[in-house]
């Protein structure tokens, strides 16, 4: 039996060597299996061959093309090896789990590793899948043509369920060359889906949709027609605006998505679209020269419940020609308790932030309860703070709104879409026009409260008590008389500035989605109060 055994292992060796010799090229991966129980692959465009087994980065393959023939499984990882570059696009198969995500990363010294198809759909494709680690990676997508739904990264879920902890980290995408509205033959409505990472639900069979979804310290710059977008089909609910009640239809949100810390520069269009999502968090996020070539403002939440944007820096949104959305931030309609704190927005062509209802004669539109408070609104045209449609109690405190253009800028702009917002509050704001004079506009808008701001530099408004306000009353800062805009810093007040302990108290609650309230504290950390009572602007003082 030993024997027969050596004898049927020798024949074999000898027929594989046979093989091997014969029909073996150094690229032709027909000619050798992956390693399929490999916890670990690796690619090398520059010193690999796709005749090696890729478990080692000794050993790496030089394409992606054996990623089509394995399924991974949970706690594998793809290396690929820095200084690499790839013009296919990177798709594989399988998930990890709960306790081993599949790791999409690099490995070596020099440049991250370059994935660019030159004009592919997409560069990176996730569909399906879940339990997933990319970081470390440059993408690119750039055709000799803008094109249609061309995305650097692109997430997919069909009837799939809950997509479990996709995460992406420290990757930069840049030059995707989308189809945008600015160009001859685009959209800026149906353009929305090209850009940099780009995540879709789709099917109507299975409730499905996205739990434990982050974006991290990534660069995204140079990408048409968005920076990071997502959507869904199951996104259908109503609130009619005439004695009607809110009503979920098929609105199934994502949960626990996460955006931190990214730079998003140089966009056509928007830089961050996000939709149909429970108590998301966008934080420490850098917008700048959003709106490049299209309508679009830096960041704004559509049918969202309990979003929350704070610590984010917009600036320089581009406005083209017959603009109306160009802008910092923007509370969408479909939203219902959007909070945004702690954001400087500046320098934006049309205004620091939106609050729009959509058209109020449809049913589906509707704004709810977003609170605006404790932000700089400096130098951005036309407008700091707007409204539009359906909005309802808005609720707008501590802000700092700041302007030295020689435009003058309407401090509060409530217009109509098919309808005006109605009982919106302001109180604890500081509007400052320190140069041309600034307004405020009500038009037909109902129920508004705007007591105990400063306002300083803005026309008087028949329907806004001087007396309820301090009125021709200017904040003092403690660095002088025109604080210079390249630091939040230069916006503190000085201890004999007014306003100090005069506010109103009773701050209106954030929540928080879970049951409870967003802490609140003022600009630069600070306990609320600090002395006697409440400061008026964003800054509490002892």
């Amino acid at each position: 039996m030993k024997t027969s055994f050596k004898l049927i292992v020798l024949l074999s060796f000898a027929l594989t060597s046979s093989i091997f010799i014969l029909g073996c090229s150094r690229d032709n991966v027909d000619n050798i299996t992956p390693n399929g129980n490999s916890d670990a692959y690796y690619i090398d465009s520059n010193n690999g061959r796709d005749d090696n087994d890729g478990s080692t980065p000794e050993t790496a393959w030089k394409s992606f093309a054996h990623l089509n023939q394995i399924t991974l499984n949970p706690g594998n990882s793809i290396n690929l090896k820095k200084g690499s570059l790839w013009n296919e696009t990177f798709r594989f198969r399988g998930s990890g789990d709960e306790s081993n995500p599949i790791l999409i990363t690099s490995y070596g010294s020099g440049d991250k590793p370059k994935i660019a198809p030159k004009g592919k759909s997409y560069a990176f494709l996730i569909r399906n899948q879940e339990y997933i680690e990319v970081s470390d990676l440059e993408i690119t997508n750039m055709g000799d043509t803008p094109a249609e739904n061309r995305k650097g990264i692109y997430v997919e879920a069909r009837d799939f369920g809950v997509v479990h902890h996709l995460y992406f980290r420290n990757i930069e995408i840049h030059d995707v060359n989308g189809l945008h509205g600015g160009l001859e033959g685009g959209n800026f409505s149906n353009n929305k889906a090209s850009g940099g990472i780009v995540s879709v639900i789709l099917g109507n069979v299975v409730e499905t949709y996205f739990d434990d979804f982050l974006i991290e310290n990534c660069h995204i710059h140079h990408v048409s027609q968005t920076g990071i977008y997502n959507t869904s089909s199951w996104e259908d609910r109503e609130w009619q605006r005439n004695g009607g009640v809110y009503v979920n239809h098929s609105w199934v949100p994502s949960k626990n998505m996460l955006y931190r810390n990214n730079t998003i520069e140089h966009i056509a269009g928007n830089g961050l679209i996000l939709k149909n999502a429970h108590a998301p968090l966008v934080e420490y996020n850098t917008f700048d020269y959003c709106g490049e070539f299209t309508s679009g403002n830096a960041a704004f939440c559509f049918n969202t419940d309990y979003a929350l944007f704070q610590y984010n820096e917009l600036s320089n949104t581009i406005t083209n020609v017959g603009d109306v959305d160009s802008g910092g931030l923007d509370s969408d309609f479909k939203t219902r308790w959007t909070t945004f704190q702690y954001n400087y927005c500046h320098n934006n062509g049309e205004g620091g932030v939106l609050i729009t209802g959509g058209p109020a004669r449809w049913p589906t539109a509707f704004n709810y309860e977003t609170i605006i408070r404790y932000n700089l609104l400096a130098n951005n045209g036309d407008h700091a703070i707007k409204t539009s449609g359906n909005v309802m109690s808005l609720k707008v405190y501590n802000n700092h709104v700041y302007t030295d253009l020689d435009e003058s800028i309407e401090v509060i702009q409530h217009k109509s879409w098919d309808g005006y917002s109605r009982s919106a509050e302001y109180y604890n704001n500081i509007f400052y026009s320190n140069g041309t004079n600034g307004s405020i506009r009500l038009e037909n808008s109902a129920g508004n409260s705007i007591h105990d701001n400063m306002f300083s530099g803005i026309s008087k408004n028949s329907s806004v008590s001087t007396t309820a306000n301090l009125w021709n009353v200017a904040p003092v800062y403690s660095v002088g008389s025109n604080p210079r805009l390249n630091d939040i810093e230069n916006f503190r007040l000085s201890s004999n500035s007014p306003g100090i302990d005069v506010g109103d108290n009773n701050q209106h609650d954030a929540l928080n989605g879970e049951g409870g309230v967003i802490t609140i504290k003022d600009m630069f950390g600070n306990e609320v109060p600090l002395g006697g009572g409440v400061d008026i602007g964003m800054e509490e003082q002892k």
